[in-house]
């Protein structure tokens, strides 16, 4: 069978099973579906046995020993394709790639990417009529390296006022999208979230249809969603705030410092640092900063208050006063950190202990001296602790609570 399946092509010079047209009736054998697979060969070559003749009379009508292009191309088509066949690849659209390609953009009612230089410049190719319907990234960087294309770049280049008017939208749109995520971390910052949900709150408006949001991926090895983004996000507005704070206290002219200790949720000592001022007849207060202590003692504290003081730009010779929690390494008589302002900055200067530190103070030592209050107070923190760590006897007071309700 196989020998003289051999003969036949070499003598018509073709591929037998080619002629044939599944699924049509007439003089012509109707090849099965099934007999194409894999495992049916010895079928086949039955098949193809009995059709011999009418291929010969086929045969006739070609010159040479071939058969027609069209007609071999009909018969082809009409062949089923077996259950190897690859599926086809859906791809899409990204539009994070109109900022590597300026001049691309998508037309959702066709569907299409279409090049806005080529199309506007009468161009005719794959990405103007109608316009290119594979959404794949290479492709719009082959049509960017043909010479069509490249051509019209450079007749937009030479022409100024296009070519700046190019630039100044791409500008604009980078800054929009620049806008709309620094306000999303000053967002979190005011709320206390975790910079890992800046993707998140991201995702979360581009869902909801910001769209100027689509450009912080940039591709899919760089975007501004990193954690050093949203970094370099809060270093810049941080630097904005200084300058605004800087350029308040040129007009005040002096100004007073509230500090003080803490501790972070990592146990490292920091120190929290306020400035208070008058502005146009009202008095400002304003966050400045947080700064790491190297230790504890007055000098630390100290030097590494009038550090960031300098290095800001602040003149601390306009410092007229200092309000502390009163410890005495902040108020010492003779070392404390407002004893070394005064020596060393302004002799002048006014130390103030924080009222609100003076009435804890004031309160608790007043109760420790009557009996009864400090009976109270015990009691109270008894009566609390029985149903704060107890959710049974929390459950019986909502209870009956809820009863008399």
């Amino acid at each position: 069978m196989a020998k003289r399946k051999a003969e036949q092509d070499g003598k018509f010079g073709y591929d037998i099973r080619n002629f044939l047209s599944p699924g049509k009736t007439g003089d012509k054998k109707v090849v099965p579906k099934d007999l194409h697979s894999e495992g049916n060969l010895h079928d086949r070559f039955e098949v193809l046995q009995d059709t011999a003749p009418v291929l010969q009379d086929g045969a006739k009508s070609c010159s040479d020993g071939e058969l027609a292009s069209s007609e071999i191309g009909a018969t082809q088509n009409n062949i089923p394709k077996g259950n190897g066949s690859k599926r086809k690849r859906k791809f899409k659209y990204h539009p994070e790639w109109e900022m590597t390609y300026q001049w691309l953009t998508y037309d959702a009612t066709k569907k299409v990417m279409v090049c806005v230089w080529c199309k506007e410049a009468g161009k005719v190719n794959a990405f103007t009529n109608p316009g290119c319907p594979y959404m794949v990234k290479d492709d719009c960087r082959k049509h960017s390296d043909t010479k069509q294309h490249q051509a019209v770049r450079d007749a937009r280049m030479t022409s100024a006022p296009r070519f700046q008017a190019t630039i100044t939208h791409l500008y604009r749109k980078e800054e929009e999208t620049i806008q709309s995520a620094m306000k999303n971390v000053y967002y979190m910052a005011k709320k206390n979230h975790a910079n890992s949900s800046f993707k998140d709150l991201n995702w979360l408006l581009i869902m909801q249809g910001c769209d100027t949001l689509q450009g912080l991926k940039v591709d899919a090895h760089t975007s501004y969603e990193h954690s050093d983004s949203i970094h370099d996000f809060q270093n810049s507005m941080k630097l904005v705030i200084d300058e605004q704070i800087i350029s308040e206290l040129d007009s005040a002219g002096y100004f007073a410092i509230l500090i003080d200790e803490m501790s972070d949720v990592s146990m490292d000592k920091t120190m929290i640092i306020y400035l208070r001022y008058v502005l146009a007849g009202k008095i400002v207060v304003r966050f400045f900063e947080v700064i790491g202590l190297a230790g504890c003692n007055a000098d630390d504290i100290y030097q590494a208050l009038v550090s960031v003081l300098e290095c800001k730009g602040v003149h601390v010779k306009n410092m007229f006063a200092a309000g502390t929690d009163g410890a005495s390494v902040m108020v010492g008589k003779h070392a404390g950190v407002t004893t070394k302002l005064k020596t060393n900055i302004n002799p002048y200067m006014i130390s103030v202990h924080c009222i609100a530190h003076r009435l804890a103070l004031a309160s608790a030592q007043a109760a420790h001296k009557v009996k009864r209050i400090d009976k109270f107070e015990i009691r109270m923190n008894q009566i609390f602790n029985y149903f704060h760590y107890s959710t049974k006897h929390m459950s019986k007071i909502k209870t009956n609570l809820s009863g008399r309700g």
